[in-house]
């Protein structure tokens, strides 16, 4: 039988700065949600998805934009 690992991914509501988010620098002049969703698209989640993990998972910006 093959060896099985239960992960679970659940926390609290984070909050973050604009330079947090873009610590370059590169922030849009006024940066949406929709701008934070691609930004975690493009960089806050290559480890949830190189292992996986975004089946079923929904992360929302400010109850806004699904990510």
């Amino acid at each position: 039988m093959s060896k099985t690992f239960n992960i679970y991914l659940e926390g609290p509501s984070l909050e973050f700065a604009i330079d947090e988010i873009w610590p370059d620098g590169d922030a849009p002049e006024n940066p949406t949600e929709e701008d934070v969703a691609d930004a975690m698209r493009n960089y806050g989640f290559n480890l949830i998805r190189d292992w996986n993990l975004d089946d079923g998972l929904e992360v929302w910006i400010n109850g806004l934009v699904k990510v």
